[in-house]
């Protein structure tokens, strides 16, 4: 195995946390430390420019970790989140991180699905024909 991918889709109707992109960096700094991750560099943060007058906007932040990356991306105005989590450190704990999640969100419902990494042991057998 080379590592173990957390992939969290969330509701919150806390709007702040949806809009505000500060918080989106200071949280996946947060999760970082609260699931015992290496930060590298401090977080990136794209925030969505308002397309009309009445509009809000979410954000996209990510940090990346010596063991890989944590990534949440938001479109509050369907109160969604998704964050992405990938570890190839043996002692993450997925469970963990998302009670992290749940609870600085405040999550009315999510889905989460954990998958485990490998090595493609598959291979393929390609043939190559010459055209003239």
């Amino acid at each position: 195995m080379i590592g173990t991918n957390l992939l969290f889709d969330g509701i919150s109707f806390d709007i702040k946390k949806l809009t505000d992109e500060k918080i989106g960096a200071e949280f996946v700094s947060y999760l970082a430390d609260k699931i015992k991750m290496t930060k590298v560099d401090k977080p990136r943060t794209f925030k969505f420019p308002v397309v009309e007058e009445e509009e809000i906007s979410g954000y996209t932040s990510i940090i990346l970790l010596a063991e890989s990356h944590i990534s949440i991306h938001t479109w509050p105005e369907k109160n969604l989140f998704s964050i992405d989590i990938f570890s190839c450190n043996k002692n993450f704990d997925p469970k963990k991180a998302e009670q992290e999640i749940i609870k600085f969100f405040n999550v009315k419902s999510y889905n989460s699905q954990v998958f485990l990494r490998s090595i493609p042991r598959q291979k393929i057998e390609i043939e190559i024909k010459e055209t003239e």
